[in-house]
């Protein structure tokens, strides 16, 4: 087996041999000795930083006593594993394109991130999640309440430098819940925007045209400097790790926040906004939103 450049897919599919491997109450040594390798190659692979041979892949799944459609399915992976671009499709399961981005995630030094229709998953109250939450498959709300909360334990890991959360203005008007829901979570926002690694800025819709006018995203600047963007739409999750795709989001955070308010201007609109959402609570004639 060579060494390659990791990937996304290479290192979901390390992972998923890690917890093969562990549910046969396993080591890595234990799979070094039944294959015949060295126990190094078992650790690389692992970790996503070197190719496996498909025949080597099966052998592996096969000592694990992996069930067919799962072999299959990490066979097929294993194909396309050096792929910079990598869509997951959530049809049966609208959480399952979001997975993989956990795990990478768990490795960030920093995140961008450009709200365009809602707010960022990252700063959403439980109140919100639920007003935004598809209603089906059964149990998928209470999934996605449980999931979102603990992916926002990392505003609190100090392995995480810093959080970028460029908003636009309509996905602050856009009313989810109703006027107590966004009170609250508008309320929410001011709070987050006063801790130390946490920058959240508006976009005025005033602003007019820029590259984020396509839709929001996700940058992700890992700890061994690797780099990917998500983006999320109904249907799918797709991760790009390619340096030329990367650079243009980068350029168009940097138009972005050209056009965003500073910190502070932003803090008192967000406030501005979200007492219009109290008043409108109380009553339809305590006030309209500006």
């Amino acid at each position: 087996m060579a060494e390659r450049p990791s990937t996304s897919r290479s290192r979901d599919l390390g992972k998923a041999l890690v917890k093969i491997r562990r549910a046969k109450g396993l080591n890595g040594n234990d799979i070094a000795k039944k294959l015949g390798w060295e126990r190094g190659k078992v650790t690389r692979a692992e970790l996503g930083k070197q190719a496996i041979e498909e025949m080597d892949l099966i052998a592996w799944l096969a000592v694990c006593e992996v069930p067919r459609a799962d072999l299959h399915r990490l066979v097929e992976q294993n194909r396309e594993i050096s792929q910079d671009t990598w869509l997951r499709s959530r049809a049966i399961d609208p959480l399952r394109g979001r997975w993989h981005l956990f795990d990478e995630e768990e490795q960030a030094e920093t995140f961008t991130t450009y709200g365009l229709s809602m707010i960022p998953g990252m700063l959403q109250r439980e109140s919100y999640i639920r007003a935004v939450a598809p209603q089906s498959p059964e149990g998928l709300v209470e999934r996605m309440v449980a999931s979102r909360i603990e992916r926002q334990k990392l505003l609190r890991d100090p392995k995480v430098k810093h959080f970028e959360f460029l908003i636009d203005e309509y996905a602050l008007r856009r009313s989810f819940g109703g006027p107590e829901v966004m009170h609250d979570q508008l309320m929410g926002l001011v709070t987050l925007a006063n801790w130390r690694r946490i920058s959240i800025r508006v976009v005025l819709t005033s602003a007019g045209w820029h590259g984020g006018a396509y839709g929001g995203f996700l940058l992700i600047e890992r700890r061994d400097g690797r780099k990917l963007v998500y983006l999320d739409t109904r249907v799918s999750g797709v991760i790009y790790e390619n340096p030329d795709d990367i650079k243009q989001y980068e350029e168009t955070i940097e138009e972005i926040s050209k056009l965003a308010l500073s910190e502070v201007e932003s803090q008192a609109f967000i406030t501005a906004l979200a007492e219009d959402y109290r008043c409108l609570r109380e009553g339809p004639d305590e006030g309209v939103l500006r």
